[in-house]
């Protein structure tokens, strides 16, 4: 009987850890493993004003065929929720993505990688009331643990930067707490 307890508390001590694990899966496809790298972790970092925090957290659903990106923005009046799956797209040939967020906006884009650089060239973002805007982001690796994103909006013809932040690994998904 205690043998069989202890199992039993090993098992459920192992559960979230096996539940990462199995979150940090390799992509399915190989044109997505430029994004393999986030998988199975929460990278968090601050906006400029040092006091809006961004954390985005990706796991691989689906089997592998889609990464998906759940993030929040603290530090405003209310959070910021935003959701990202990513996939790769046979006809255009590339990373493709379709983002969601709390305030009723849709996103779609798409990705590539150059050397240690995601790239999103443009994505158009319809807010809710009918609005656009247009923006190019890259995220650049700093070594196993950090990138950078950077973030330009495309205005009068000419693009400026409209913020950056410098993510970090924070925790393994599974000890993300607000995630539904």
């Amino acid at each position: 009987m205690r043998q069989s307890s202890f199992v039993c508390f090993l098992v459920v001590a192992a559960a979230p850890t096996l539940a990462s694990a199995a979150r940090a899966q390799t992509p399915q496809t190989s044109e997505l493993a430029p994004l393999a790298f986030l998988a199975g972790q929460c990278w968090s970092g601050p906006f400029g004003d040092g006091k809006t925090t961004d954390e985005h957290c990706f796991e691989w659903v689906y089997d592998g065929r889609f990464l998906r990106d759940r993030h929040i923005v603290r530090g405003g009046e209310k959070a910021y929720r935003g959701e990202s799956l990513y996939y790769w797209d046979p006809a255009a040939k590339a990373i493709a993505y379709i983002y969601f967020n709390s305030d009723g906006g849709v996103s779609r884009g798409t990705a590539r990688a150059e050397g240690d650089t995601l790239v999103f060239p443009s994505e158009r973002h319809t807010f809710e009331g009918g609005a656009t805007r247009e923006y190019g982001t890259s995220w650049k690796r700093d070594g196993d643990d950090r990138y950078v994103a950077i973030t330009s909006e495309l205005k009068d013809g000419k693009w400026h930067e409209a913020w950056r932040v410098a993510f970090k690994r924070s925790h393994p998904l599974a000890e993300a707490d607000w995630l539904e």
